[in-house]
């Protein structure tokens, strides 16, 4: 076990299953803070800064999201969490499906907010290049400028100005070493199509990013896959749609705490 897991971020709050939120890009723990309140009360959360963000330091400017999802996977059992239920937002669902890949009995459940099993499709890939030569030239403040608002179906939600500021805090190596992690990310399909414990897809109507057909194509993956579509909401489906991003999350941790 490496010494690094001493040094992830996190907060912890209630009594009951262990449940792990991972934030997406440009994000830290407290973009979870209005939402965990809205959850089951016999669950307990641990909202964590990956890497990088927040508080938890980068201990590396070139990796992939497997050595993330390896270090993660480590602080989970020098936790002593048992079978904890895994919540991942974006970047967050693509690291929570590496770390089932690396070691599936961990876990109970999955949750993915506006995250996909695929990888990056070429002009996904040039899309992320253009964007570290952007902040390479401008900065990370210049770029959230139109990235975060743009990830609201109503770019004047009340939740966009803090989504800013998380972003604006982002160092310039975070963000060019996750771009290009996630640019070369490989296809994680088989994690759904072999996965044995409940799994939700949430999407977004209108969402730009994860294409909500794309992820009801992958929930026929396996019968233990749900898929939930936010109605009038884009990428950030927790702020935009919480009462029923809520339901859905409840919903399964409910079929996580009573298998039929």
């Amino acid at each position: 076990m490496k010494d690094f897991v001493k040094n992830i971020h996190f907060l912890s709050q209630g009594e009951g299953r262990p449940v792990i939120f991972l934030h997406g890009f440009c994000e830290t723990h407290k973009i979870w803070e209005n939402f965990i309140p809205l959850l089951s009360s016999n669950v307990k959360t641990f909202a964590l800064d990956l890497p990088g963000f927040g508080s938890s330091p980068l201990y590396s400017s070139t990796f992939t999201l497997d050595e993330v999802a390896q270090e993660l996977n480590f602080w989970i059992e020098a936790q002593g969490l048992k079978k904890p239920i895994l919540i991942g937002h974006s970047l967050g669902g693509y690291i929570s499906l590496s770390m089932i890949a690396t070691n599936a009995s961990l876990f109970s459940g999955l949750i993915l907010f506006h995250s996909t099993a695929l990888p990056d499709s070429d002009a996904k890939q040039q899309s992320r290049l253009k964007a570290i030569e952007f902040v390479r030239k401008n900065g990370v403040e210049a770029f959230v400028q139109n990235f975060i608002p743009g990830l609201f179906y109503d770019e004047e939600h009340p939740a966009v100005p803090s989504a800013m500021r998380l972003a604006s805090a982002t160092v310039v190596e975070t963000f060019i070493s996750y771009t290009l992690a996630m640019k070369d990310r490989p296809d994680r399909t088989h994690v759904l199509e072999k996965s044995i414990f409940p799994v939700l897809l949430i999407g977004g109507e209108f969402d730009p990013v994860i294409e909500a057909d794309s992820l009801k194509r992958q929930a026929l993956l396996n019968s233990n896959i749900d898929f939930s579509n936010l109605l009038n909401t884009s990428h950030m489906g927790f702020l935009e749609s919480p009462e029923a991003s809520a339901e859905a999350v409840n919903h399964l941790i409910l079929r996580v705490s009573n298998p039929q």
